[in-house]
């Protein structure tokens, strides 16, 4: 997918009620009260969308009574049509949606054209005729496939690598990427079509099947899943602002009453965001962060001039209350997206939509920055875990990440190594680490060793020590105010067992022993052995690291006795700490 520049002449968006066939609507299903009806000038099916003001009363609560999803979707739907126009060919495609004015109501819609193939249906049907299932989710009226990595599907869970979804793996990847740029969460596979084109091959003359990925239903873009009514920062919310398709990444939840739903892309796409994936997940984070900035500028100015139409049509019927809707519905999608709120005003409706609508740029434009920064992320990791599987020494794996790690911040200078940053989630149940890049390679090597033998004794007490580092932090956070010694000493610990847990994962228990009786002389020089509630519990937890790294130093010193006598070699001197 080669971005390239587009300049084509820009069709009129919007269009009036009159040229649909109402006498063809047919209920398209769902809650919002759709129609699919035919567009006259056209001769297409498009799915026509009421105005909030006729729909429910919970739906209406919900968005504030403003049209922030049917204008969202038609705004998002312009800016990513533009962007995936620019690239020679792209995998995935959005649908055309265009603005609606029924003069005679006063109401403004939109209208969805149905996408055109031999065969359309939604991932999940598709996911059904593979692997039957699962049963609707607790709460929900249906359930919802789940990929999975490998190759076996069973039950709803359909394995990414199965013969079924090789052919569809790049355009979901990129429907999701380009979702995740236009901030909509809901990436659940029943907003995902599987589109299924049949053609003749001009060499071979036999019919030749293609099926892609296309994104419908943009109506949460904007971060409109991660905003509610009422109390947004209990369900949902944008937990890095500064970071925002990282946090699409990472959050385990969205908004949803109830203390939240689960994410959508972990909830329906665990395979997507396992490490097996993230090498393919780089590439296309890399590939949509590096659309040129005049695409996604004219998308912008496609959906503009759309809702200037729209404002010049209501104007001249003299719908003076539509005017005002369409106003305070682009305020409220602004509002979802802008550290800085604004208040509509009747009199500067022209100069504020020059504003909101350079915000709307200006919010996917920095998304697209992220992606860039997340596709080096996840390019870390990757390269990372297929090294450490290769076998290839953690020195000469840091000496070849560092380079990238080094660039990770877009625009700036040489990201420092020894800072802590926060890393994508590997897994649906799994936090995102925290730490600088040797800590990462660290804990993943110890993951690794421990997974592949967890018995071994150096591989049981480093993942003991970093699972205590873990647990003792975790308190420490909890304890916060007025803890400034915890603090401290949290930090002398991190550094401390981090050096320690390296010996270790480099198979050295007698330079990991080395390492542990500094530590113990330094945190008993500098916080004593007592707090106020008795014995320190960082001091007796590194005492028992040192006895057990001293059992595992001695076996060592034992078994290589015994191989020596083996072969009649000379005694060697055992460490005065035996």
């Amino acid at each position: 997918m080669k971005a390239k520049t587009t300049d084509t002449a820009r069709p009129r968006s919007t269009t009036s009620i009159d040229d649909f066939a109402l006498e063809t609507a047919k209920s398209s299903g769902g809650v919002t009260g759709s129609k699919r009806v035919l567009r006259r000038s056209n001769n297409s099916s498009y799915q026509l969308k009421p105005s909030i003001l006729d729909n429910t009363y919970t739906r209406q609560l919900k968005a504030k009574r403003t049209e922030r999803e049917n204008f969202g979707e038609f705004i998002s739907s312009c800016i990513g049509r533009s962007m995936l126009a620019s690239f020679d060919k792209p995998s995935t495609t959005l649908p055309e949606i265009i603005l609606v004015y029924d003069q005679h109501k006063k109401r403004a819609l939109i209208a969805s054209k149905y996408l055109e193939g031999n065969v359309v249906q939604t991932l999940d049907d598709y996911a059904q005729a593979i692997a039957p299932g699962p049963a609707p989710l607790k709460g929900k009226k249906k359930g919802h496939a789940s990929f999975v990595p490998g190759q076996l599907s069973d039950s709803g869970k359909i394995g990414l690598d199965s013969n079924q979804m090789v052919e569809l793996k790049s355009s979901l990847r990129d429907s999701i990427g380009i979702s995740a740029v236009l901030g909509d969460h809901d990436v659940n596979p029943g907003n995902m079509m599987v589109v299924t084109n049949l053609f003749i091959d001009e060499e071979t003359d036999e019919i030749v099947q293609q099926s892609q990925i296309a994104r419908i239903d943009l109506g949460h873009a904007f971060n409109d899943l991660l905003n509610v009514p009422v109390a947004p920062s209990l369900f949902g919310a944008a937990l890095d602002t500064a970071h925002p398709v990282q946090d699409f990444l990472n959050r385990e939840k969205v908004a949803g009453f109830g203390g939240g739903d689960p994410s959508k892309f972990w909830r329906d796409y665990p395979g997507m965001g396992s490490l097996s994936e993230m090498a393919e997940m780089a590439e296309t984070f890399e590939r949509i962060g590096s659309v040129p900035e005049e695409a996604i500028k004219k998308g912008v100015e496609d959906a503009k001039q759309g809702f200037l139409d729209l404002l010049r049509d209501m104007k001249a019927n003299n719908d003076d209350a539509g005017i005002a809707h369409v106003h305070s519905s682009l305020v409220e999608i602004y509002n979802n997206i802008s550290s800085e709120k604004m208040q509509e005003s009747p009199q500067q409706i022209r100069s504020q939509i020059d504003t909101i609508f350079e915000e709307y740029g200006n919010f996917v434009i920095n998304n697209c920055k992220d992606a860039l920064r997340t596709s080096k992320l996840l390019t870390i990791q990757s390269t990372i875990d297929q090294q450490l599987k290769n076998r290839v020494p953690m020195d000469q794996i840091y000496a070849k990440v560092l380079p990238i790690f080094n660039n990770l911040e877009p625009n700036a200078n040489q990201s420092d190594p020894n800072k802590k940053i926060t890393w994508v989630k590997e897994g649906p149940d799994v936090p995102p680490f925290s730490g600088t890049l040797k800590q990462y390679l660290i804990q993943r090597q110890i993951d690794l060793l421990y997974k592949q033998e967890p018995n071994k004794p150096v591989n049981k007490i480093a993942n003991s020590i970093l699972n205590y580092l873990n647990s003792y932090q975790t308190y420490v956070d909890s304890q916060r105010i007025g803890n400034s010694t915890g603090i401290q000493k949290a930090g002398q610990l991190e550094t401390g067992l981090y050096e320690i847990a390296e010996q270790l994962a480099k198979n050295n228990p007698r330079g990991a022993l080395d390492l542990v009786k500094v530590l113990r002389t330094e945190l008993i020089t500098k916080f004593g052995e007592t707090n106020l509630i008795g014995k320190s519990n960082a001091i007796q937890a590194v005492t028992q690291m040192q006895a057990d790294l001293k059992k595992i130093v001695f076996n060592e010193y034992k078994q290589g006795m015994a191989q020596m006598r083996l072969h009649n070699e000379p005694k060697p001197t055992p460490s005065p700490d035996l």
